[in-house]
């Protein structure tokens, strides 16, 4: 986990996790006031875990009986946590 501050104040903007985290990728929660830069945000991180298809819907839900279903189930459950 790394912390990006801005120069004139100690204040962390954003929090960066690893693709296994299940907290927020920022640190920050959605509000009736913060919805475009929070989509964009969570949009970025999305992307640079590779799982921004899970968002898009270009990333299909697998039948229960694929062999990779599991690995699909638990990366699915990771993006939704980025939204709680």
């Amino acid at each position: 986990m790394s912390d990006v501050t801005d120069s004139s104040s100690s204040t962390p903007i954003v929090t960066v996790h690893t693709e296994s985290s299940t907290n927020q990728p920022m640190g920050f929660k959605l509000n009736g006031s913060n919805y475009e830069i929070w989509a964009s945000m969570i949009g970025l991180h999305a992307t640079t875990q590779g799982k921004l298809g899970y968002l898009t819907g270009d990333t299909d839900a697998l039948d229960s009986k694929d062999p990779k279903f599991v690995k699909w189930k638990i990366a699915d459950a990771v993006v939704k946590s980025w939204m709680l």
